[in-house]
């Protein structure tokens, strides 16, 4: 008598091939949302991914995208000067993305004028 799982196992492996060979062949590029109307549109050329869209940025992509320690962002916070971090649930916190890329564009804009 043959292994029912053994048979589900095979099938679901033959749909993952099918469907990396798709995806392999597939040269579509899906659309990014636009930003709403009132955010700058300038855009940010050292960054190369696509426009922030509004959403919660975790810690590791805000020290990512920002080049700032845990510690760093954490006086600045409480000083002021970073936007603050907004609490999602009992143990998690997340800033918003189109906070973070505001606060970017005012320190590249400082650093030109400087």
């Amino acid at each position: 008598m043959s292994d029912p799982s053994a048979s589900r196992d095979s099938k679901h492996a033959a749909a993952v091939k099918r469907t990396r060979a798709k995806d392999s062949s597939d040269q579509q590029i899906e659309a990014v949302p636009r930003a709403p109307s009132n955010v700058d549109e300038r855009p940010l050329s050292f960054i190369q991914t696509p426009r922030l869209e509004d959403r919660f940025v975790r810690e590791k992509e805000c020290a990512r995208l920002t080049g700032l320690s845990r510690v760093t962002r954490w006086r600045m916070e409480h000083a002021g000067t970073f936007p603050r971090r907004r609490q999602l649930s009992t143990n998690t916190v997340g800033w918003l993305a189109s906070e973070i890329e505001t606060w970017m564009r005012k320190r590249i804009e400082q650093a030109e004028r400087a």
